[in-house]
């Protein structure tokens, strides 16, 4: 007997469907999430932070109050995505309680919605990631500048590589 068969057996079309919708909705939060929190590790702006030459002009906004808003955006971002996941989560839980099923077949029907919903979100996915690695790519990352006087003779050793 097939996973599909016996799913359908525990939960009708209608509900496999509104629990499937929820699950990709929690998949889609987690990866964005993980998008957000790569984002703020490599110090890289997402497109979608971006503020038009008008909006700057016409605000007088310095470029270090540009990227401070544009930071505040991602936060903001990120503490919406994490209500969300939170939500729906609770969402989730909800429909599967409301089905009355044993331990085993609740674990189940979890494990395939989850399957199911990283098949169907692949290609998004794989997307975010072409994008993440993008900006890597194309933004100058803030990374720190040390100044530091070596001695010469540390000096002359560490040119051999020692």
């Amino acid at each position: 007997m097939s996973t599909n068969v016996i799913n359908y057996n525990m939960v009708n079309k209608t509900q496999w469907t509104s629990l499937l919708r929820v699950t990709q909705k929690l998949h889609k939060i987690n990866k964005n999430l993980e998008f957000l929190g790569n984002c703020q590790r490599y110090r890289v702006l997402p497109k979608f932070t971006f503020f038009t030459q008008k909006t700057i002009v016409s605000a007088q906004l310095s470029p270090e109050k540009v990227r401070q808003l544009r930071w505040t955006k991602v936060s903001r971002c990120i503490e919406n995505s994490e209500n969300s996941k939170i939500y729906n989560y609770k969402k989730l839980t909800s429909y599967l309680n409301n089905l009355n099923l044993t331990r085993s077949e609740y674990g189940e029907i979890k494990a395939k919605l989850f399957s199911e919903a990283s098949k169907i979100e692949q290609n998004g996915d794989l997307r975010r990631d072409e994008i993440f690695n993008y900006l890597v790519k194309t933004q100058n990352i803030d990374s720190a500048k040390i100044d530091v006087n070596i001695p010469e003779n540390v000096f002359d050793v560490l040119k051999f590589g020692l």
